[in-house]
């Protein structure tokens, strides 16, 4: 079996600053769009990939 296809639903977080739930911070980048330390591996994933 072998991946066929992934998707990341949410490229921003809701609010970065937001403490009171997980839900705001999801994302590949901040609030501020500056990328977070997963963002580097998202895209050399992808280059890999060829996309």
């Amino acid at each position: 079996m072998s991946i066929t296809g992934y998707s990341h639903f949410c490229l921003r977080d809701a609010d970065s600053a937001a403490t009171g739930s997980l839900y705001y911070g999801f994302g590949l980048l901040h609030t501020d769009y500056t990328p977070k330390p997963a963002f580097a591996v998202y895209r050399a994933a992808c280059r890999q990939a060829g996309h």
